[in-house]
């Protein structure tokens, strides 16, 4: 008998929590994946999007710079205006049917619900504070301020993710201390009242800089997100070389040393760096969002300024392709059970999507597009000059 051969993928992975843990985010699956739900800052709107064809559905009114969404139980999505401190709630159709408002001036960001739908964590930037309300009368049921600095100081929180179970909320500190970058764990029990467990410190780089890695610390913390198997989190930003310069330790600045590209990794068991930890991506802008995969072996992460995700093996932080978008991508989804990845691609006013079915069964690195990236805004809110000035601004890639 002639000799023969058989090749198969087999994926490790860590066990699964018993359902997904959430994320705040821009864009969101209804419950069976048929539409997708955008938000559009500039527009002031949402946009619909039928989730199978890349083809627009609707496009629907909201608060001043709607900034994050999510959807509740009961269908309907409720969307943050991070510039109206309101939050608006529409209907299944896109029609409004409620509106939230928050204390004055808050700049509310991030929104994550409780699994079983009953309760609403938002994360109210200028004031500090996260804030649950009771998702049936909108009422305020707990505000838990974080500790400010010393200086009084408030910390600015952005990103929100929640456990699988809903215990555990973590906040990201938008903007670093010089200590270095910070995120903040909650207990999101009931009875706990949004109690401060621990804040997860996120240490300066070590030296020395080189043209591939420099010191710094992580800043710009937007986003948040927890692997599948509840162990870790996942916070993409910038890193800011603080301590180099003529005025500090006399070594003159350079574009590489300055401000990189990084994914920080905590593991929550210990609240140390989780393997690999820190992931320095080398040569690309600021990482803004992220996803994974459904067993966890994947990392997708977004540059804004390069118009790119970056797919990370996530055991070793290595990448395994890179996937070009729309312009500007700030958000990112993974639908696991269809095997589709859709981008937010802000400046672009598009949503970007991809067959990346053979990336997560480990037969192939390539990852089509399902359709051309569909248009979300309908009438361009910015002028022609200002809109160009907004994307030379936010760009990485032009000469």
């Amino acid at each position: 008998m002639p000799p023969s051969s058989v090749s198969f993928t087999h994926i490790v992975h860590r066990p699964l929590t018993a359902t997904r843990p959430g994320a705040s985010r821009p864009l969101e699956l209804s419950a069976n994946g048929a539409t997708l739900w955008v938000c559009n800052p500039d527009a002031d709107t949402v946009t619909r999007v039928d989730a199978a064809t890349l083809a627009k559905l609707g496009e629907h009114p909201v608060g001043d710079q709607p900034e994050a969404l999510a959807l509740a139980s009961d269908g309907r999505a409720w969307v943050v205006n991070h510039a109206g401190s309101t939050i608006s709630v529409l209907a299944a159709d896109g029609s409004l049917s409620g509106l939230v408002s928050l204390p004055h001036g808050s700049r509310p960001y991030g929104l994550v619900f409780s699994p079983e739908g009953t309760r609403a964590h938002v994360a109210l930037q200028a004031l500090g504070r996260i804030l649950t309300l009771d998702t049936t009368n909108f009422a305020t049921v707990v505000a838990r301020d974080l500790p400010t600095d010393a200086d009084g100081r408030r910390p600015e929180p952005r990103g929100l993710a929640i456990s699988h179970d809903g215990a555990r909320i973590y906040a990201t500190r938008f903007i670093s201390p010089d200590e270095g970058g910070q995120a903040y764990e909650l207990d999101a029990t009931p009875s706990a009242g949004l109690a401060l467990l621990r804040t997860l410190a996120l240490a300066p780089a070590s030296g020395p800089d080189t043209s591939v890695h420099a010191r710094g610390i992580p800043n710009y913390l937007v986003n948040a997100a927890l692997t599948p198997d509840g162990g870790a989190l996942w916070l993409p930003s910038k890193q800011d070389n603080i301590f180099r310069g003529g005025l500090r330790d006399g070594l003159p600045l350079s574009h590489d040393m300055t401000v990189r590209a990084v994914t920080s990794l905590v593991d929550l068991f210990t609240g140390a760096p989780r393997a690999p930890g820190r992931i320095d991506h080398d040569n690309f802008d600021r990482a803004h969002a992220v996803d994974f995969s459904l067993l966890g072996d994947l990392a997708f992460v977004t540059l804004p300024g390069n118009h790119l995700v970056l797919v990370l093996d996530t055991a070793t932080g290595a990448e395994v392709t890179e996937l070009p978008t729309g312009n500007t991508p700030t958000g990112v989804l993974l639908d696991p059970a269809r095997g589709r990845l859709f981008t937010l691609d802000f400046l672009g006013r598009t949503v970007s999507g991809f067959d990346v079915s053979a990336l997560l069964s480990g037969t192939g690195v390539s990852a089509p597009p399902l359709a051309a990236p569909v248009s979300t805004v309908a009438v361009e809110p910015l002028a022609p000059e200002v809109l160009q000035g907004k994307r030379l601004f936010y760009d990485a890639e032009s000469a």
